[in-house]
């Protein structure tokens, strides 16, 4: 007996026929719901995800999943180095050098070191020391013409990455087309 049937046959037994032709009615409305889309992909150049992904990679990918277009760019760019998940709880060594790994990567004119963002000690003694030191190394990645922004994910991680300071507003713009959620 499938497990459909072991929850219709529990509930004939407590409810009778009315209670099975609800369940049954629910469970139909929930597979309607969850109807499983054959992967679909998005076009080189059809989607506004691939300008996105133009502005923080400098380049374009070949495909996005259609149906995960948020975890496929984020995929995407963490495979070419640019982008840095970091947990929501990581200490500031490890987002530096997370974030220089971005750096490297993408052959950005940036300075990213613990001298260049000395202040980290004030950091350890906050509670919310990775909201902080990121703020902090925001300001200071400003001041070398870079803006600082994260994708929103949905878990409890920060997808970092870094664009110079004068894309910022385009890819603000571009992004609101579509809802894309990202911050600064």
């Amino acid at each position: 007996m499938t497990d459909l049937g072991a929850v219709l046959r529990i509930v004939l037994i407590v409810f009778g026929t009315a209670g099975v032709v609800c369940a049954l009615v629910i469970w139909l409305e929930k597979r309607r719901a969850r109807k499983v889309i054959p992967p679909q992909f998005v076009l080189p150049g059809s989607d506004v995800l691939m300008e996105i992904a133009e502005m923080i990679a400098g380049q374009k990918p070949e495909t996005l999943d259609a149906n995960e277009p948020t975890t496929s760019l984020i995929d995407w760019l963490d495979e070419r180095g640019a982008v840095a998940i970091i947990d929501w709880k990581t200490e500031a060594e490890d987002i530096i050098w997370n974030l220089q790994q971005v750096v490297q990567a993408q052959r950005l004119p940036l300075e990213v070191s613990e001298e260049r963002f000395a202040c980290h000690e004030r950091w350890q003694r906050s509670s919310d020391q990775t909201d902080r030191a990121l703020t902090m190394m925001a300001e200071e990645l400003l001041k070398q013409g870079y803006a600082m922004g994260f994708i929103v994910s949905g878990g409890d991680d920060y997808v970092l990455f870094l664009v110079p300071r004068a894309k910022q507003a385009k890819l603000e713009a571009i992004s609101s087309i579509i809802s894309f959620d990202f911050g600064w």
